[in-house]
């Protein structure tokens, strides 16, 4: 309640039955007034203790709340940092891609050579059926070279009949009195044709 700074108040005597009116000028408190100062240190104490929780509560906050401002600088860093390192990362990615792209098609282009060289050397290649096993000896192109010579007329072959590469095929270890076909690889095609 408020203070009231003038009152009428209307009271009557004890002996009397008719009112008589009182005014007042003064400052007059509503308010109910403490008796005792004992009722007025228990105010004071839980007033203390009140302001004291308060001032504990208000301190963790700030501490928490430093630490959340920490941990909000740090991650600002680490952010940046981020950034920077992806700005920094980009034109390296954008280069590598073209890289990849130039190897792939490289690697494409040595696919269609290897292809057209292994269709090229197969077309020197000869395979000669119905040998006995074992005739060709330690060096089965010398042996080729001259088992030709003995049936083989040179008109049409180059100067000499010159192979590559000759090796028996199939099974390393064939049944006893088979045959393993040989596989020659001529060195000049048209030899390959003249032969055939």
């Amino acid at each position: 309640m408020g203070r009231l700074r003038s009152a009428v108040f209307l009271k009557p005597p004890a002996s009397e039955k008719t009112p008589t009116i009182i005014q007042d000028t003064q400052l007059l408190d509503a308010t109910p007034q403490l008796s005792t100062s004992d009722n007025l240190d228990k105010v004071l104490a839980t007033f203390e203790h009140s302001r004291a929780s308060l001032e504990n509560k208000l301190g963790s906050l700030v501490t928490e709340m430093s630490f959340l401002h920490n941990d909000h600088h740090k991650l600002a860093e680490n952010v940046l940092y981020g950034e920077k390192t992806l700005a920094t990362l980009q034109p390296l990615a954008n280069d590598n891609q073209g890289a990849i792209r130039e190897l792939q098609n490289r690697i494409q282009h040595l696919e269609d050579r290897v292809e057209h060289a292994e269709c090229l050397s197969m077309r020197s290649n000869v395979r000669i059926l119905g040998l006995p096993e074992g005739v060709e000896g330690q060096d089965p192109m010398s042996f080729l070279e001259s088992w030709f010579k003995t049936f083989t007329s040179p008109s049409g072959l180059t100067t000499f009949l010159a192979f590559e590469r000759a090796h028996l095929i199939l099974a390393c270890c064939p049944l006893p009195g088979a045959e393993r076909p040989m596989l020659a690889e001529l060195l000049r095609f048209r030899d390959e044709n003249t032969l055939l």
